[in-house]
């Protein structure tokens, strides 16, 4: 399980965007010309699985995915140096269209509806998706409906207390043991993770237990028998880009508030002008008695966000940095590359 944390506007679903893009394209498609018999693959590197989306924020726009498996396989095309062919029976706008057929959304309202939908899927595949592997599980964004459940959980009169959260965390469990894809959850940067007098680009998680977290400088004790129902695998922080890097128009200057800055309508100049630094975190063990208190520099990656594209950035993986962290219970390391690493060379897959 992969958890993206960052504040609105930090780029989390423009990332979601990617990885979606390299789970539905095809590992390579078959091209044939009109000059030779035989026809010839193109390697574009996607996994050729199906995605399920769970997009509570109700932002997914498939119109944008769209543009990036076109721009993508336009790039892994025009590279196959082929020779002309008027009528060619692949090209990029049918392939991104097929790709994405594995694309499955579904837009639940309350944590109530997220829990049922998930515990759904298993049926849902079994009916419409058969003869497809589910790679990817998003959901976007588990924070989602926090306000309202709390305000539900806070107003409740009951001594015994329900937490929305529990039953998604366990129907997200269930479906990954069942069929093995990767989960990933964005997720509100809320309250920065205080580090003495040392800036942090980090947050402390404001879900409430049993929800995971592992990278916390605190402990925090989860309900009986909620403990660990999720455990979290990797951690993606996204940090703001408004402050550290992005110079905003005269227009954007004026404005009073910074809320006012990361409404829908400002939300593509803030997130388009600028680098878009993550940085990776690894929780290395789960028990609260291993105690370790060890420093560790920290992975980071970059991209851009283009207009047709997300694309990595030169540098885009930096396996140390100067930047050393330290954490009382955990090890802070560099995320695996079997995910979401960006390649920047010209040659690079499509996908990535």
């Amino acid at each position: 399980m992969i958890e993206i944390q960052g504040p609105a506007a930090s780029g989390k679903t423009e990332f979601l965007y990617h990885l979606a893009a390299c789970c539905v394209l095809p590992k390579e498609v078959l091209i044939a010309s009109a000059s030779i018999h035989a026809g010839r693959t193109v390697p574009i590197g996607g996994w050729n699985k199906s995605v399920i989306v769970l997009d509570c924020d109700g932002r997914w726009n498939i119109r944008r995915l769209h543009d990036i498996l076109f721009t993508r396989l336009n790039i892994a095309f025009s590279g196959a140096n082929f020779p002309p062919n008027p009528n060619p029976p692949q090209n990029a706008s049918s392939v991104a269209k097929d790709s994405l057929k594995h694309l499955h959304i579904f837009r639940p309202t309350s944590s109530f509806q997220l829990a049922s939908t998930i515990v759904y899927l298993s049926k849902y595949h079994t009916e419409k998706m058969p003869n497809e592997e589910v790679g990817l599980l998003i959901v976007d964004s588990i924070s989602s409906f926090y306000w309202s459940d709390r305000w539900q959980v806070e107003s409740s009169s009951s001594k015994r207390r329900f937490n929305p959260i529990a039953p998604v965390l366990r129907a997200l469990q269930t479906f990954r043991i069942s069929h093995g894809p990767v989960v990933i959850l964005s997720n509100w940067g809320l309250n920065p993770l205080p580090s003495g007098t040392t800036p942090t680009p980090f947050f402390r998680q404001h879900l409430p237990p049993p929800f995971p977290a592992p990278l916390d400088d605190s402990l925090r004790q989860a309900p009986l028998g909620q403990g660990n129902i999720l455990p979290l695998t990797k951690h993606i922080t996204l940090p703001f880009p408004f402050v550290a890097q992005l110079q905003l128009s005269e227009h954007s200057r004026a404005i009073d508030h910074l809320e006012e800055a990361l409404s829908d309508l400002r939300r593509k100049e803030v997130v388009y002008k600028g680098l878009i630094k993550g940085y990776t975190r690894i929780p290395l063990t789960d028990s609260p008695t291993q105690q370790i208190a060890r420093r560790s520099k920290c992975g980071i990656f970059n991209f851009r966000i283009l207009e047709h594209d997300v694309s990595g950035a030169p540098g885009s993986i930096e396996s140390s940095t100067e930047m050393v962290c330290t954490n009382k219970f955990y090890v802070w390391g560099i995320l695996c590359t079997e995910i979401l690493l960006f390649r920047t060379n010209e040659t690079r897959p499509a996908c990535l």
